[in-house]
């Protein structure tokens, strides 16, 4: 039966349980103190049992949805949450963070509002107010140095679009990212998803859409209301060459049918 609420936070946690065990407990009690809602989801493979015991041991204390599924990607483990937890909550509002990141109190009530206040204004960059997150430091100093303060209130910073990439002015990291419902439906349309467990191309084409239909980021306390702790994950945290992903195309990898077309006149 569905349970409508305001605001839902999506958590998508693998392998790491003292990870998870220091960040939901903040997620969880600020949600419970909002009424809002949470969908929980993890992919571990090693840890999949001990992983199951935190937050079924979690679940005691707090109401909400837990997702346990064979390993698949990033992109559409994300995907899978978000429509289940639609039709589960109805919610007005969607934020998608990860397991490395949780939540301080006061955070639910400072981005609903922003949202509600903002959502689809025009910043002084020229592009609408669409995606919102509360964590400016993940795309580093370059990001977090070109934040500026709204005239209205120093509560609130916008992307100088003149001194970041065209993906940052346009989005957001991908370990925090808040919308309207039908934002995330309309504009950002999920994520992409592909072959491996995470890669640029299920990351990038949701920040790419936002800044194309003409939308940028709000970045909301720059980083006050949010707890983080630095993890190795499966993208750009690792070494290049360990990467499970090929930043180009996918003729290096085994699975792939690539075929280079042969040059007329070429030797056989």
């Amino acid at each position: 039966m569905t349970t409508p609420v305001e605001f839902m936070t999506i958590y998508g946690c693998y392998e790491d349980t003292a990870l998870v065990s220091r960040m939901l407990p903040g997620v969880l009690a600020e949600s419970k103190r909002t009424g809002s809602a949470v969908v929980v989801h993890d992919s571990s493979i090693k840890n999949r049992p001990q992983m199951q015991e935190v937050i079924l041991d979690l679940k005691k204390q707090y109401d909400f949805f837990f997702m346990q599924t064979d390993p698949v990607s990033m992109g559409l483990a994300r995907n899978m949450a978000m429509w289940v937890g639609i039709e589960l909550y109805a919610p007005t509002f969607i934020c998608m963070i990860e397991d490395d990141h949780g939540f301080h109190s006061g955070l639910i009530t400072e981005m609903t509002e922003a949202m509600k206040r903002y959502y689809g204004q025009v910043s002084p960059n020229g592009l609408r107010y669409g995606l919102f997150t509360a964590c400016p430091f993940c795309w580093g100093d370059a990001y977090f140095e070109a934040l500026k303060p709204i005239e209205e209130g120093s509560s609130y910073y916008i992307v100088d679009i003149n001194r970041v990439s065209v993906m940052m002015a346009g989005g957001a990291n991908s370990c925090f990212r808040c919308a309207p419902t039908s934002h995330w439906i309309s504009v950002l349309r999920g994520y992409d998803t592909d072959d491996y467990p995470i890669s640029t191309f299920q990351t990038a084409g949701l920040n790419l859409r936002n800044y194309h239909k003409g939308f940028t980021t709000l970045v909301v306390r720059k980083g006050e209301l949010v707890s983080r702790q630095h993890r190795e994950g499966r993208g750009f945290t690792v070494a290049p060459e360990l990467r499970p992903f090929n930043m180009d195309f996918s003729a290096l990898d085994p699975r792939s049918g690539f075929v280079k077309p042969k040059l007329k006149g070429a030797d056989s």
